[in-house]
């Protein structure tokens, strides 16, 4: 509530102070801090309907495709879902052309085992990588986890942006038995570039 009163464009509570993104009606103090971010208006999805790709699918079984992640269906009835031995899952989005990224969200599996959703780095590159070594990519956000259902959508911020034209999401640590589960991402950019 204290961020929210702030009226930000969008805000990061770190149990002590709030990170506000976009104008304010408050000023400045030192529980919390503006960080510029573009009116919520003039931002659009882009990630919808573009090509993904995975380094795995479960049971290769096309309704756990990678597009599940991108389509229209934002439940879990649609979604991405890697294989139970990929030891490395990663999930990567093509834009189709290069974009300032400001924001990306996370919705993963909620129906079952959401806790998987863990250790989760998400990065943004210009070159199409099908190894999963994404270390040449921008760091854009890291989750530690685990997903509770209660946070509902995770939001990653860039104040200023981040070019490029492929979004990757990879678990960096993986146990027996923990798949790569999402259910989908939207990636929001400048309207109209």
């Amino acid at each position: 509530m204290l961020c929210v009163a702030k009226v930000a464009n969008k805000y990061t509570f770190n149990g002590t102070s709030c990170t506000l993104f976009g104008k304010s009606a408050l000023p400045a103090s030192p529980s919390n801090t503006f960080r510029f971010f573009p009116l919520p208006d003039t931002l659009e999805n882009r990630a919808l309907g573009m090509i993904a790709y995975a380094s795995s699918i479960f049971t290769s079984n096309p309704i756990y495709a990678p597009g599940r992640a991108v389509d229209l269906d934002e439940t879990d009835n649609s979604q991405f879902i890697s294989e139970t031995s990929d030891t490395s899952p990663w999930w990567l989005l093509y834009l189709g052309v290069t974009q300032t990224v400001y924001e990306i969200q996370i919705m993963t599996r909620r129906n079952y085992a959401p806790g998987r959703f863990h250790d989760v780095e998400v990065r943004v590159g210009n070159e199409y990588i099908a190894n999963g070594n994404f270390s040449s990519y921008t760091l854009f956000a890291t989750y530690k986890g685990p997903y509770n259902p209660a946070q509902g959508r995770l939001s990653c911020l860039s104040d200023g942006g981040v070019r490029g034209i492929y979004v990757s999401i990879k678990k960096m640590m993986v146990e027996y038995d923990s798949h790569l589960q999402i259910a989908d991402v939207k990636v929001f950019v400048l309207k109209g570039i």
